[in-house]
């Protein structure tokens, strides 16, 4: 709703939100035993592209979300810089070439316009 109402008529949308997925167990794990950010989460702290599609229409926002980041930012963080800039984009080209893995990544990159 707040997006709705702070975008002018064809303004558009950029977020990333945590992804409600299979595969949330271990990153929230890895949160808390090592955290990389300082999290608050608010009310709804995990989120699925069918939710947020359904929202969009009921507020006349045109969404579109995809999952990516397939591998915990502790695991790419702990590895030299360029191996982890490496290992990040494979992870990315093989996550999105899997189909049921594709809609499991940790987060949800999302694109909105106000329609």
């Amino acid at each position: 709703r707040e997006v709705q109402r702070i975008l002018k008529m064809n303004g558009h949308y950029l977020g990333i939100e945590n992804n409600r997925s299979i595969f949330r167990f271990p990153f929230d794990l890895l949160q808390k035993i090592a955290p990389v950010w300082d999290e608050k989460a608010g009310s709804h702290p995990l989120m699925s592209i069918s939710e947020l599609k359904r929202w969009g229409e009921d507020e006349h926002l045109k969404l579109n979300a995809c999952s990516r980041v397939f591998l915990p930012p502790q695991l790419i963080n702990s590895l030299h810089e360029k191996i982890s800039r490496e290992l990040f984009k494979l992870s990315e080209i093989v996550g999105q070439s899997l189909p049921f893995i594709r809609m499991n990544g940790g987060m949800l990159f999302i694109e909105g316009k106000k329609i």
